[in-house]
């Protein structure tokens, strides 16, 4: 199939601010060769004169919009701080149109209707019957990306309340995939990009409009400890008492401090316990406690509501680490692919803070081995707005929300062109004959029913998924073939309703086989109508999801049994890098015949641990493996931590990744049979830390 869409990115750490920007943005460009690029994101430090680095970037793009904002750290096939990242996307399937709110910490509402209100996006917003009718037979679909400031010394962050009235405003139309804007933790201001204008304390809303595949997904991977707290007073931002017991107090004691040495610090910066509220599923949502206030409550990034229940949690490493890599999966699956072309991050700063450098580089790093050759870039944020597990766009903090853009049409858009290509052939034949020679040839399970919902044609792909034969199915109503699915909402509609909006949307579900199996389907819902735009029948098209499930579940199983075979493991096995020796990843024999603690090994060079009695050694090993990659029986003398020195035989061989894994003895003990790996290259990720 011939391209649809063209990314790059690029990463500049230049010294000067129009160098930075011009290099970044030429650096993405470098990707882009047969479309006109058409959108720039920006994600840049404030380390940098902003103004400067935005006509930099102009430089190189020229006339192509421009969003984007400012970070505590940014993610370009890696993570940076103190950079410019720019992304580049060239599609003639994808245009955005955005609008600026000023001036958030006077009035953020004030400033959210000056955004939305903008004639650039408010006929998106607002729905207008017109705008949302050419978009459906277009088979487009909407999602927005929203910036707006985050906390500072001075003022709260509003995300929480903006993402909630934007979704009021549009009605839940839009999926939004968002994150707040950070000025590298100085705390004190930051700040949004349009075009070519740095607009400080202010909102962003981009609307993109694509037919390309798209998915947005959230996850943080924390778990709560203890008993959970019931909120008994609290003023928006403001958490006042925790069972009747002021917040301040309960609080400093559940993170095991003296209140007095929490005065004045960012708390979850500080303990690294951010607090939680779950869902009746038991699922939760991420809130940061950051400052105790003057009568003894404690700022929170969210409001918190009396009666509520919030618990405080912790990273959990088995989860935490692989978060990141869960967000992009279920973003893949809700795109309906296995070849994105772009993926987006927005990742929480206290992340690295909470779980520790090295953890965040190894969840960064898994990130990147599921998105394959497709880019990733994003920023560090003070706050994370995506589409949560029940498909709702939710702000969260301490999360990692992901976006992927596919390489191919969406359902819809596949839908709508098959649409307007049978309108056509309707004029010269019959229509129901010509709708099944083209929709018999679809991949997609297909459906046509009239405007009494009944089954007028099914293609050979809908007796194959659910095993009926079309006898059995053709003049039935729906809810008779599938009597409990989403078909029996569109039954019970206002066909007014239906007609105004040209289009049904349904998104993800189960429909039932003839056995009565269920099979989990990508849904699309599309109108038939004739030269009057009068709505003569519907389309429905049905993906077969099973596919992308069991898939997920066989890697996450394969990665079990992994982290299972590692921990458990006799041998001595490390995973380090090539390039310095610093240790990613230990088992428990490591520590056990080493003597050192993971927390004291983590992190550091073999050097830095003087663990080579002869320093020479290991670069006699790494010269080996260079040329062969694999070593096996390598005699050296290692030094424990008690500074005893013991004779020793390893093997290593070199993986495709940045790091190597060893295998230690002791002569008196056992003789490891196998190595590890040892892991090279600039970009990767190595298998996680169970």
């Amino acid at each position: 199939m011939s391209t649809l869409i063209e990314t790059g990115t690029g990463v500049s750490q230049a010294p000067d601010s129009h160098q930075a920007g011009a290099g970044a943005a030429n650096a993405a460009l470098s990707g882009i060769r047969q479309f006109p690029p058409s959108v720039a994101l920006v994600y840049a430090s404030v380390n940098y004169s902003l103004q400067q680095v935005l006509a930099g970037i102009q430089t190189a793009v020229g006339d192509v919009p421009i969003v984007g904002t400012t970070t505590a750290g940014e993610i370009c096939g890696g993570i940076y701080r103190h950079s410019v990242t720019v992304v580049v996307i060239a599609s003639p399937y994808l245009s955005v149109h955005a609008a600026i709110g000023n001036r958030v910490s006077e009035d953020w509402q004030r400033a959210l209707a000056q955004a939305v209100e903008n004639p650039a996006i408010s006929a998106y917003v607002e729905g207008e019957q017109h705008l949302i009718s050419d978009l459906i037979s277009g088979g487009k679909s909407l999602f927005a990306m929203i910036f707006y400031p985050g906390n500072t010394r001075a003022a709260s962050s509003m995300g929480y309340e903006i993402l909630e009235t934007f979704k009021q405003i549009s009605l839940g139309r839009i999926p939004v995939f968002g994150g707040a804007s950070a000025d590298d933790w100085h705390m004190e201001s930051n700040s949004v990009f349009l075009g070519g204008q740095v607009h400080h304390d202010s909102i962003l809303v981009a609307i993109f409009e694509t037919q390309l595949e798209v998915g947005i997904s959230l996850s943080h991977g924390f778990v709560p400890i203890g008993q959970s707290m019931i909120v008994t007073g609290a003023e928006g931002h403001e958490l006042i008492s925790l069972d009747q017991v002021p917040a301040a107090k309960v609080l400093a004691k559940g993170m095991g401090k003296n209140q007095e040495d929490l005065e004045g610090r960012h708390l979850t910066l500080t303990t690294g316990y951010p607090l939680g509220s779950h869902d009746p599923m038991g699922q939760y949502s991420v809130n940061i406690a950051s400052y105790f206030t003057q009568r003894g409550g404690v700022r929170m990034t969210q409001p918190v509501s009396v009666g509520s229940e919030l618990s405080l949690l912790v990273h959990d490493s088995d989860n935490s680490v692989l978060a990141g890599q869960e967000a992009v999966r279920k973003a893949m699956i809700r795109a309906c692919t296995n070849t994105p072309a772009l993926i987006l991050v927005h990742y929480c700063a206290l992340r690295p803070r909470i779980m520790g450098e090295s953890l965040v580089q190894t969840e960064i790093d898994n990130l990147l081995e599921i998105a394959g050759t497709a880019p990733a870039a994003g920023f560090f944020s003070f706050g994370e707005d995506a589409v949560a597990d029940d498909g709702i766009s939710r702000h969260n903090n301490g999360a990692v929300a992901v976006l992927v853009l596919g390489e191919q049409f969406s359902a819809t858009a596949k839908v709508a062109q098959e649409n307007r290509r049978l309108q056509h052939l309707f004029a010269a034949q019959a229509e129901q004959r010509l709708l099944a020679d083209v929709l018999r040839q679809m991949e997609e399970a297909i459906a046509v029913i009239d405007t009494e919902f009944r089954i007028s044609y099914v293609n050979t792909a809908f007796t194959q998924l659910f095993g009926y034969g079309p006898e059995e199915v053709v003049g039935h109503i729906i809810d008779e073939i599938f009597p409990q699915d989403d078909f029996k909402a569109i039954g019970s509609m206002d066909i007014s309703q239906i007609t105004a909006e040209q289009s049904v949307y349904r998104g993800e579900t189960y429909r039932s086989h003839k056995s009565g199996r269920l099979i989990p389907v990508r849904l699309s819902v599309s109108t038939l109508t004739d030269n009057e735009w009068k709505i003569t029948g519907f389309v429905a098209a049905m993906t077969d999801l099973t596919s992308f499930i069991r898939a997920s579940a066989e890697k996450q199983a394969s990665e079990a049994r992994y982290r299972a075979a590692f921990d458990t493991s006799p041998d001595s096995v490390n995973i380090n890098r090539m390039s310095d020796g610093m240790y990613l990843v230990v088992n428990d024999t490591f520590l056990k015949v080493t003597g050192w603690t993971r927390e004291e090994v983590i992190g550091r060079t073999s050097l830095e641990i003087n663990i080579w009695h002869d320093p020479a050694d290991r670069e006699r090993l790494v010269d080996i493996l260079k040329k062969n990659r694999e070593c096996r029986d390598f005699e050296a003398q290692f030094v424990k931590k008690n500074g005893e020195c013991v004779d020793g035989s390893m093997s290593a061989s070199v993986l495709n990744l940045n790091g190597v894994m060893h295998s230690f003895f002791h002569p008196r003990h056992h003789r490891p049979q196998t190595g590890g790996s040892f892991l090279a290259g600039k970009r990767g990720t190595f298998p996680p830390h169970p």
